[in-house]
C-alpha cells in the first residue's frame, strides 16, 4: 500500500516540475513509476493517494503567492 504525506519526495518532485525546475533523473523516474502504479488501480485508496499528491503539490505551489 503506498501512502503519500506532504514531505514526501513526489510532493517536491511535483512542484519542481510545475515551476519548470531541473529535476535529477532518478528521482523523475521514481516519481512517474509511482504515479503509474497508483493509476494501474483505480481503487479508492489508490484514488485517495493520488488526490493527496494533488492537493499537497497545489498547497505547496500557491503558499509563497499568500502572502496577506
Amino acid at each position: 500500500m503506498i501512502e503519500i504525506n506532504k514531505n514526501d519526495k513526489i510532493v517536491e518532485m511535483c512542484v519542481a516540475s510545475a515551476r519548470g525546475e531541473r529535476m535529477d533523473s532518478g528521482d523523475v523516474e521514481n516519481a512517474n513509476k509511482l504515479i503509474r502504479d497508483l493509476a494501474k488501480n483505480p481503487n479508492p485508496n489508490n484514488k485517495y493517494q493520488i488526490a493527496q499528491l494533488i492537493g499537497f503539490a497545489v498547497n505547496e505551489m500557491i503558499k509563497p503567492q499568500l502572502t496577506w
